[in-house]
């Protein structure tokens, strides 16, 4: 199960986060997207499991996800 990847949007809070969670339990290492990064980090340490990826960007902004998928491709 470790190449089980899987991106998450809204990961910060809310359904984003709980599925975060329910998918690194499930062996998944997850990437980690939202536009506020220290709450992404929040969730981050608390995720079982490693090899997460934190990716703080804004979905309607088009160069800060260009900037997430450069990072995302280095880190998966």
């Amino acid at each position: 199960m470790a190449s089980r990847r899987a991106l998450v949007t809204g990961a910060s809070s809310g359904i984003g986060e709980a599925v975060a969670r329910l998918l690194a339990a499930e062996g998944y290492r997850v990437a980690l997207l939202a536009r506020r990064g220290e709450l992404l980090e929040a969730v981050r340490s608390e995720l079982p499991g490693s090899g997460h990826v934190v990716l703080a960007a804004d979905a309607c902004d088009e160069q800060s996800l260009a900037r997430a998928f450069g990072e995302l491709e280095d880190s998966f």
